[in-house]
């Protein structure tokens, strides 16, 4: 289900989370008028959850290989929707 709200990936997937009141509230982020800071870090936490998804995506494609498993294997990968980070004002 990653990368979806909340956004806490492990650590060492990006900068360290940073304090940021209302960052861990989705209804801050939705329906609060908030800062550029806010958004910079609510968008770095994002960030941080694409690369975690990519690194355990690239685990099991590794696996699937040393296993042999791959070249009968289809290995698909879907996503319902983008997020909406403030582009669109």
């Amino acid at each position: 289900m990653d990368p979806h709200w909340p956004y806490e990936a492990p650590p060492g997937f990006g900068p360290a989370r940073t304090d940021c009141e209302g960052c861990d509230s989705l209804f801050t982020t939705k329906f609060v008028p908030t800062t550029t800071t806010f958004h910079d870090e609510v968008r770095r936490r994002y960030a941080a959850e694409a690369a975690y998804t990519r690194a355990v995506l690239g685990q099991l494609h590794d696996s699937l290989d040393a296993a042999g498993a791959l070249e009968r294997t289809w290995l698909v990968v879907t996503s319902d929707h983008g997020e909406e980070l403030w582009e669109h004002g």
